[in-house]
């Protein structure tokens, strides 16, 4: 068993991050992405989700609401393909995103809109009218 060394800890991460670089380099951004970044504003009654979403077109994209969450997916299929006198490269992928938020308040269902533009989703709901939640009493 050999002894641990401070540089040794210190080259094993120079080591793992060589790796990760290594690995990515002549990929995208967006081939790597497994998660999307989400702002989420309130303004008044109305509640505003934006997702960055690059590369992905407006057909690839499913969104669902409830009351409660708003459940944004993606998937995207790419093909590459590249003919040369010497080789023949094609390479098929799919990368697929899903992301789950939950609204700051419950809103109403039958305002949900959604707009894409610019690798930009922005949905917007308005909050529901009342409280939410009633107490129901025992008669």
């Amino acid at each position: 068993m050999r002894k641990l060394r401070r540089s040794d800890a210190i080259n094993d991460m120079f080591e793992q991050m060589e790796n990760l670089v290594q690995n990515l380099q002549g990929r995208d951004l967006e081939d790597v992405m497994v998660d999307f970044p989400v702002d989420i504003s309130h303004d008044g009654n109305t509640v505003t989700v934006e997702a960055e979403l690059p590369g992905v077109q407006r057909d690839e994209i499913d969104i669902k609401a409830d009351s409660e969450t708003l459940e944004i997916s993606a998937s995207v299929d790419q093909e590459v393909r590249e003919e040369n006198e010497e080789y023949i490269r094609q390479e098929r992928t799919r990368r697929s995103v899903h992301r789950t938020v939950a609204f700051p308040a419950p809103v109403d269902t039958s305002t949900v809109e959604a707009d894409y533009e610019d690798g930009v989703l922005e949905v917007t709901a308005e909050l529901q009218e009342g409280e939410g939640k009633v107490q129901v009493d025992l008669d």
